[in-house]
């Protein structure tokens, strides 16, 4: 509960935050990009509950999260990435937004070289 608590007082504040700078299109492009992995992360993520062995490494949900707490989990840091993202002045959104692109392909590819697929 305590961790709920955190990404939606975090939420709360990226959504309170003006935005610095109007979003160009290569801003909405690579924002797009990185939900489209992260929802792939959050698919692969959900099929770890029917894979003998396979435990999740992200210590924020535990090594064996129910499908709420996945679900939840994945639904505020999409809303917050995209708060964070709208909140940053436009030249440090592509450091952010290339940046947790690399993270996400990363844990993307690693789960898929597992044999995770992406269920929902």
């Amino acid at each position: 509960m305590r961790r709920l608590s955190l990404i939606v007082a975090l939420l709360a504040f990226a959504a309170s935050a003006r935005a610095q700078d109007p979003w160009s299109r290569a801003d909405v492009v690579r924002e797009s990009a990185v939900m489209a992995v992260s929802l792939a992360d959050w698919g692969q993520t959900l099929n770890i509950e029917e894979r003998d062995g396979c435990h999740e490494q992200n210590p924020m949900l535990g090594p064996h999260p129910s499908r709420g707490q996945v679900n939840t989990y994945f639904a505020a840091s999409l809303l917050l990435h995209l708060g964070i993202v709208w909140a940053l002045p436009a030249r440090f959104r592509p450091a952010f937004q290339y940046a947790s692109l690399g993270f996400e392909l990363g844990i993307v590819g690693h789960n898929a070289r597992l044999g995770l697929r992406i269920t929902f």
